[in-house]
Formats: C-alpha cells, sequence, structure tokens
C-alpha cells in the first residue's frame, strides 16, 4: 500500500508527482490521506480504470462521506465511526440456572447439562 496525502510534499505540484509515481510502482492499493476533494477526484482520473485501487482516508466524516465517493475512490476509511464511536459495556457472565422442578440433563459427553435462562 502506498500512503499519499496533503502533508507528504510541498503542495499540488509534489502531490501530483507523488501520485504519479505511486500509480506506476505497482501497488495494489493507494492510500490519498487528508486530501481534498478536487486532489482524489484528479488521482481517480489519472489512475484511469487499470491503476491500483484507491481509499479515501483522512479528514472524512459522515457528512462529507458524500462527496467523497462522488470522487470515484474505491474505499473510504471514516474514523469517525470507530475512534470517536460512544462506549458499550457489555459482560459476557453467564450464571447456569434450572427451572423450578427440572432437573439437570446429562450432556453427551456425561457431564450434567446446564440451562442458561
Amino acid at each position: 500500500m502506498c500512503l499519499l496525502g496533503a502533508d507528504q510534499g510541498d503542495g499540488a505540484a509534489a502531490l501530483t508527482s507523488s501520485a504519479i509515481e505511486a500509480l506506476h510502482a505497482e501497488v495494489e492499493w493507494i492510500t490519498l490521506d487528508t486530501m481534498s476533494i478536487e486532489e482524489m477526484r484528479y488521482i481517480v482520473v489519472l489512475r484511469g480504470t487499470e491503476g491500483p485501487r484507491t481509499e479515501a482516508s483522512g479528514n472524512v466524516t459522515l457528512s462529507t462521506v458524500r462527496s467523497v465517493a462522488e470522487t470515484g475512490v474505491d474505499a473510504i476509511s471514516v474514523g469517525g465511526i470507530t475512534h470517536s464511536a460512544p462506549a458499550f459495556d457489555l459482560s459476557l457472565l453467564l450464571t447456569p440456572t434450572t427451572l423450578a422442578g427440572e432437573s439437570p440433563r446429562a450432556a453427551a459427553d456425561g457431564r450434567p447439562a446446564q440451562r442458561f435462562g
């Protein structure tokens, strides 16, 4: 994977040069990190239909994801979905119980069967 970003060079000329170099490097994916919509669209056009797949990342939010998708990139990473997600505390501790008047049945391996409920 090749990472290209606005902070990777000195402006549009360096970015375009890096993009062209990456397009010819026979990589499978190019990550377009923190680029403008126009820059992403330009690189997708340069890539054509035969070049590496492209992923948009960095500064992508749920409110901008549609315009990023319309550039033609192949994948989009929206960090806010993971790094800003609210926490959910879930316990998977289970306590075996039996229903009133029910006797535990034996499992196939001879251990008593347990009912969880």
